[in-house]
């Protein structure tokens, strides 16, 4: 009889523990390297390199960030996904990975591959769940040996399930994944990654980190640094104040689907990525989104 009712009471917290890990966070903090920024970056090149595993698409340091380093990572995995979801899944098939100095200690950190797979994938996640742990996975075996090694998941304090991530805003009235910013309509495809080309070169303010063809389709993915007072110099000080640093989101991108160059609203994007920023720390930055779409406008102009 003991035994039963011990049983019983044994079974909650067995649930507990367990469905714990069903729970998602933005990033994962893969460890800390006792070496300088610029070292840490060059053992991860190397060790990419021999691994053969992970392809850097794109590279480039922050502003307003601090002594930083990011990363564009993606691979066969994250292709094969990105053809089977629908356009906004596009997004997904990049992840980027950061590496920071923080009171004089290197740290290596990237995006939860399950988290943003599910974000952007929705209720089509299942479909492409495996290619997404493949991509971890290997990512895992081709970074270099580090002086502390963690893969702990941090950036939230909520208990996010692939359901609510699914169905993800910040708040009542907030944007959801749907309410993507139209930049502008072009008469062809090429005329628009063509004139986005051109006016990346000549852009003083928008850096062009990365650019990601799908294979097959007029599908095409742009990875923007934002620099100018009110780029990452003026935001990332303010919402980039908890620790670890949450810098794996950047940078920002811009999507050309067919004729059209759309963006995916900043109070979405920014809240994703901070889903724990307050509503005052918020409204420091209330303007933003704004001021994103206003430097990525002048893409297509």
């Amino acid at each position: 009889m003991n035994y039963k009712i011990n049983r019983i009471l044994l079974l909650p917290l067995i649930s507990l523990l367990f469905s714990s890990t069903d729970f998602l966070q933005p990033y994962i903090l893969a460890g800390e390297t006792g070496k300088d920024v610029q070292t840490t970056l060059s053992m991860i090149k190397r060790s990419f390199f021999m691994n053969d595993q992970i392809q850097i698409i794109g590279e480039y340091s922050a502003s307003g960030a601090g002594e930083n380093y990011i990363l564009v990572l993606s691979n066969s995995d994250l292709d094969i996904a990105s053809l089977k979801g629908k356009y906004s899944s596009v997004y997904a098939s990049v992840i980027r990975l950061a590496v920071f100095n923080k009171e004089n200690q290197t740290y290596v950190a990237y995006q939860n591959p399950e988290y943003w797979g599910n974000l952007y994938f929705q209720s089509e996640y299942l479909m492409v769940e495996k290619h997404f742990l493949s991509f971890e996975s290997k990512l895992r075996k081709s970074l270099p040996q580090m002086r502390g090694t963690f893969y702990r998941q941090f950036g939230s304090n909520q208990k996010f399930t692939s359901d609510k991530l699914h169905h993800y805003h910040y708040m009542f009235g907030m944007e959801y994944l749907e309410d993507s910013v139209l930049l502008g309509e072009f008469d062809s495809y090429e005329d628009a990654v063509n004139t986005i080309d051109k006016n990346l070169q000549l852009s003083s303010s928008c850096i062009k980190v990365f650019e990601k063809q799908i294979h097959g389709k007029n599908i095409k993915l742009y990875g923007i640094g934002l620099s100018g007072e009110k780029g990452e110099p003026h935001f990332m000080p303010i919402i980039d104040i908890n620790s670890p640093s949450h810098l794996a989101w950047l940078p920002y991108e811009v999507l050309v689907v067919e004729n059209k160059v759309q963006m995916l609203h900043g109070r979405f994007r920014i809240a994703a990525s901070f889903p724990d920023l307050t509503m005052m720390t918020f409204g420091k930055i209330m303007s933003t989104p704004s001021d994103i779409e206003s430097q990525l406008k002048r893409l297509i102009q």
